[in-house]
């Protein structure tokens, strides 16, 4: 048995256990976290990969590895105001999902979300397939680095110094639960219909499509009619059959669930007026002079609705705007390069892959991008997909 053949196997093994997909992306990472695996099992890689399917231990040690844990708190802070805001204010006594929660840094924004909202009737469950992550996350220790995300008055009421880092404090952990849960599994963690919020961010990008479909049905009959789903930025059902229907809260998305016979509608609010400027068709349409010009965030927000809406070449537009106003921003270049890649466009990506890899050298970790990925791992993804020959991408 040769190196390939054994991460070979051992992806089949990761994906009959958790549905994970076998990206190739994701095989240099799957190699060393086998290599590492087996080393400190001191077994070889042929050895540790058969048995992978017989040994829970050294299973659930891979699956710690290969998955990746990086959060902080508030992470992509607009889903979490249409929750506080728009959400908690009508939700029933029930329970709030964090379904995936890492090293816990979703939980605990959570859990302050609905202290801050006075509901003391809702609680928070916390479910993960890393034990390793779970450990880390009951724990509710972090370093003053790890509280970014966090102003002042919060790191003040909802930590304590200790060891060198801060701890969550007793009254906060009441209302949070940690539980270890694999969403592959047909076993829902909750009662049916006991959730009405679901956090499952950066999960699904780990699954083949059938794997999302059963997970999506799970999601639903835990949530009931009317329960509200947040995915990651990165993530979308747009190419998937569900019973979740996309809609606007505030300015973020959200995904609701509706009926078995009809979607049920999704409150919206009405959006916030902003004067836009008119297109200058002939030489008596002149621009209105007191409107504000738009900024490289408004165009890099009009591009992530055009891919929500599968509109690329109007997301490529908007990136390309954006680009132009910040052209050091790697995270504008990821975002042109994926969607000029997604519209069949390689050879026209492949220059903004590589701006976007030589800026990420300099520049600081891009949140809302590296959902789901280390900085190492999205470092190795894009110098693969500079270094291939358009033919082969």
């Amino acid at each position: 048995m040769n190196e390939p053949t054994s991460v070979g196997l051992a992806a089949e093994v990761l994906r009959s256990h958790a549905g994970f997909r076998p990206d190739p992306a994701l095989h240099g990472r799957l190699t060393r976290c086998l290599s590492d695996a087996a080393d400190a099992d001191g077994r070889s890689l042929d050895d540790f990969v058969a048995g992978l399917s017989t040994d829970d231990a050294a299973l659930q040690g891979l699956v710690d590895r290969v998955t990746i844990q990086e959060s902080s708190f508030f992470r992509d802070d607009a889903q979490f105001v249409a929750f506080a805001n728009h959400l908690l204010p009508r939700l029933r006594p029930s329970t709030v999902w964090s379904a995936g929660c890492a090293n816990g840094q979703e939980a605990w924004s959570l859990a302050m979300a609905l202290d801050e909202g006075g509901r003391t009737d809702c609680s928070i469950l916390a479910t993960d397939i890393s034990t390793s992550a779970l450990e880390r996350a009951s724990r509710g220790w972090y370093s003053a680095r790890e509280l970014r995300g966090l102003n002042p008055q919060r790191r003040e009421r909802y930590f304590e110094s200790s060891n060198g880092g801060f701890e969550v404090v007793a009254s906060l952990r009441r209302s949070v639960t940690f539980r270890h849960h694999n969403l592959a599994e047909a076993l829902l963690p909750i009662t049916a219909g006991a959730c009405s919020v679901a956090f499952c961010r950066n999960v699904l990008i780990y699954l083949t499509d059938d794997e999302i479909s059963a997970v999506l049905d799970r999601l639903a009959a835990a949530l009931g009619p009317g329960g509200h789903l947040f995915l990651g930025y990165s993530e979308s059902l747009w190419r998937l059959a569900s019973r979740f229907a996309l809609g606007r809260l505030g300015d973020t998305f959200v995904y609701e669930v509706g009926s078995r016979t009809e979607p049920a509608p999704l409150p919206r609010t009405a959006p916030k007026p902003r004067p836009v400027r008119p297109r200058c068709e002939n030489v008596a349409a002149q621009p209105d002079a007191s409107a504000p010009a738009p900024t490289a965030d408004d165009f890099l927000q009009s591009g992530q609705k055009a891919v929500v809406e599968h509109d690329l070449s109007a997301a490529v537009v908007a990136f390309r705007k954006a680009a132009y106003l910040r052209p050091e921003d790697p995270e504008i270049a990821l975002h042109l390069a994926f969607a000029l890649e997604s519209l069949g466009d390689v050879a026209g990506a492949r220059p903004w892959f590589r701006r976007a890899l030589e800026m990420m050298a300099t520049a600081e970790p891009m949140l809302s991008v590296l959902d789901g990925w280390s900085t190492a791992d999205l470092t190795a993804v894009l110098e693969r997909k500079v270094a291939t020959p358009v033919s082969e991408s």
